[in-house]
């Protein structure tokens, strides 16, 4: 809990806000599979009743896809499952210099240097 919350309540508004858009996802995704699979099974109906063919292809994606749905749902409605903001909000802050330290002329140039950040400028080549 920072200074400047010290209820916490933005990690925790934050973490609502993160379940939320997990479960808009995946009703997305479930909405998704329904259309598809769907139409896949329609296509499938219609073509094995002109044509006599009853070998039922749409039960592959349908599996497969329904296999990564569950997973889906169970990563939504577990509540262990951190979501990329509760990770960096709990991550303990590395050791090191702080982001603005570094050699003299840091900013990513360094004086009398031309040219991108990095680079070194061209060396004239000369007759040797």
């Amino acid at each position: 809990m920072g200074t400047d919350d010290p209820l916490g309540t933005s990690r925790s508004a934050t973490a609502g806000t993160e379940k939320l858009h997990r479960r808009r996802e995946l009703v997305d995704h479930l909405t998704g599979y329904l259309a598809v699979n769907a139409t896949l099974w329609v296509s499938w109906l219609v073509v094995a009743l002109a044509g006599g063919t009853w070998s039922p292809w749409p039960l592959v994606p349908t599996t497969g896809w329904g296999v990564g749905l569950v997973f889906h749902a169970w990563w939504v409605s577990s509540p262990a499952a951190p979501g990329a903001a509760a990770v960096t909000a709990t991550a303990p802050a590395a050791p090191g210099p702080s982001p603005g330290a570094g050699p003299p002329g840091a900013g990513g140039r360094q004086p009398g240097l031309r040219g991108a950040p990095g680079r070194r400028p061209p060396t004239a080549a000369g007759p040797g």
